[in-house]
């Protein structure tokens, strides 16, 4: 059925092609039938393109990974269907989420947070400390997560910044981080 759904989304029909796409993302595919979507990710409607990558994120494919990296330049809700799925593929690199963090979605900033985790440039390490102060908690939380992962001196840096903040919610973004709580979408 969803090799079905894959020609039908593919097939040249507006109303048919979004039903199928959406039955798609509720139901996704192999990751090679689900490679098959690639002509629609150059797709003009930027609903359709968000829906191909909503599939590739949850069957994604290391055949794509060239597609993927392109998209994360793409609009904020494509690139961040794109990041998680090189995220989940584990092809999320360090010079990637230097680019992520630097975007102004949120969710764009925490999964660049979480490619520094493996890095150990300073520069990242400068980025994963100023993540610590962003506005977003669930920036904080990934970023708290990514110190406390790197051992006894981001665990000291998360902890000082911890006894600094004053504001609960911060606070428990924080611990949730230390404790492994963050989320990697």
């Amino acid at each position: 059925m969803r090799k079905q759904l894959v020609a039908w989304a593919l097939s040249g029909q507006g109303e048919k092609r979004e039903g199928a796409l959406r039955l798609l993302q509720q139901f996704p595919p192999s990751p090679d039938d689900a490679l098959r979507l690639a002509p629609l990710a150059k797709h003009p409607d930027k609903r359709v393109r968000e829906m191909v990558f909503c599939i590739w994120a949850q069957a994604p494919s290391r055949k794509m990974l060239l597609q993927l990296q392109t998209a994360l330049r793409d609009e904020p809700i494509v690139a961040f269907w794109a990041s998680r799925a090189l995220w989940r593929l584990g092809a999320l690199r360090p010079e990637e989420g230097r680019v992520l963090v630097k975007r102004p979605d949120a969710s764009l900033r925490a999964q660049g947070v979480l490619a520094l985790t493996r890095s150990h440039d300073e520069r990242d390490w400068r980025l994963l400390t100023q993540a610590l102060r962003d506005a977003d908690l669930e920036v904080i939380r990934n970023a708290a997560a990514a110190l406390a992962a790197k051992g006894e001196k981001g665990l000291s840096v998360v902890l000082m910044t911890y006894r600094a903040e004053t504001r609960p919610e911060r606070r428990a973004a924080l611990l949730s981080g230390i404790c492994g709580v963050a989320r990697p979408q």
